[in-house]
């Protein structure tokens, strides 16, 4: 699920709230991915030729190099995702953390 997300995330910008509007669309990444290579997003040339840029090999290939770097890769999914950022207006769908990733259960001040 993961690679689906970075996938989305190397297509349309980290802060990018088409993410959070096309999920909203197509309730999963792997749906929003689906729905680009099947030409069924609805989401206008502009955001088709971004997706066009980048293959799900890509996103694939990037998770694996940052695993070997170190860096844990949680998407907005995951136990580990802070509550309070997943409840904001237009939280990221990844979070890149190098270090301990447990912490992020911990109350938090950013």
């Amino acid at each position: 699920m993961k690679k689906y997300y970075l996938w989305l995330v190397m297509c349309l910008g980290a802060g990018s709230r088409d993410i959070n509007e096309l999920l909203s669309r197509f309730e999963t990444p792997e749906g929003v991915y689906d729905a680009f290579k099947e030409n069924r997003s609805g989401a206008g040339r502009e955001l088709n030729e971004k997706a066009e840029k980048y293959t799900l090999k890509e996103a694939e290939k990037l998770l694996s190099e940052l695993n070997m770097s170190g860096i844990t890769v949680i998407s907005i999914d995951d136990s580990l995702y802070p509550e309070a950022l997943r409840d904001t207006e237009n939280p990221p769908c990844l979070l890149f953390v190098r270090g301990n990733a447990g912490l992020l259960k911990n109350k938090l001040l950013t």
